[in-house]
């Protein structure tokens, strides 16, 4: 079997997009083809697009704040997650809390957290992420 080829054939049918849409009987879609409603992707998949993800995310991060490099691995580990949540202009209004993690004045970052809306926002997330940067400890 010749998968390039049915890849090919099914591509020129089906179509290919990279965003969900809906096709023509209204079912949400996705790549080439895949239905969404009646099966959902694979963990492959979703592994695939978080590694795409966090290297985009990781990335950005670096190249606007390269000090975060070095920072130890648990502290860098939630910066990540607040540069993955947040996006990089939510995260950038963070600029008290950045200067005090540059520093490395943890208490003082974990504190500027504590009083954001994002604290109240997000759940568990935000008392696991600001003890991450309190401690350098992991919250598992």
């Amino acid at each position: 079997m010749n998968v390039d080829k049915i890849r090919q054939l099914l591509e020129l049918h089906e179509g290919k997009r990279n965003k969900m849409y809906l096709d023509t009987k209204g079912i949400q879609t996705i790549g080439i083809g895949h239905n969404l409603r009646d099966k959902p992707i694979s963990d492959r998949a979703v592994a695939v697009i978080f590694e795409d993800d966090l290297n985009e995310h990781t990335r950005e991060l670096f190249q606007a704040y390269p000090w975060v490099t070095q920072m130890d691995e648990v502290r860098q580990a939630a910066v990540i997650d607040l540069y993955f949540n947040l996006g990089g202009s939510k995260f950038a209004q963070f600029k008290n809390t950045l200067a005090a993690m540059r520093t490395g004045s943890w208490e003082a970052a974990a504190l500027g957290l504590e009083a954001s809306a994002w604290y109240l926002q997000v759940a568990s997330r935000a008392p696991r992420i600001v003890g991450m940067i309190r401690t350098g400890k992991w919250p598992f």
